[in-house]
C-alpha cells in the first residue's frame, strides 16, 4: 500500500501540488487558537508517534480545548491513516466521550 500510495504521489503535478499548498497548506490556514477554549464537544486529536511535529502541536491543542484527549498510534509518522487504518477505524467506532 505504501509503495502504491508513493507512485500515486510522484505522478502528482508539481504545479498543483504547489497550488494546493499556498491555499490549502498550515501556512494558508487562518489561526483559530484563541477559539479551541470555547469547543465544547468532545475532541480526539490522533497523531503519530514518530510525527514529533504534529505531536507537539496535538498536545498544545489538548492544553486548550476543555474536553480534549489524544491519542497517540505507535509505529505510525505524519500519514496515520495510511500506517494504521484500523486503529482510525476503531476510533471512529468507540463512543465519543471527553
Amino acid at each position: 500500500m505504501r509503495r502504491a500510495r508513493r507512485a500515486l504521489r510522484r505522478r502528482h503535478d508539481p504545479l498543483g501540488l504547489a497550488q494546493a499548498l499556498r491555499v490549502l497548506g498550515l501556512g494558508a490556514m487562518p489561526d483559530r487558537t484563541p477559539d479551541l477554549a470555547q469547543l465544547a464537544l468532545p475532541v480526539t486529536l490522533v497523531v503519530g508517534a514518530e510525527d514529533a511535529k504534529f505531536r507537539a502541536l496535538a498536545r498544545a491543542m489538548a492544553a486548550r480545548v476543555p474536553h480534549a484527549r489524544e491519542v497517540v498510534v505507535p509505529g505510525a509518522g505524519h500519514d496515520v491513516l495510511l500506517a494504521a487504518p484500523e486503529r482510525i477505524a476503531a476510533l471512529l467506532r468507540a463512543p465519543l466521550a471527553p
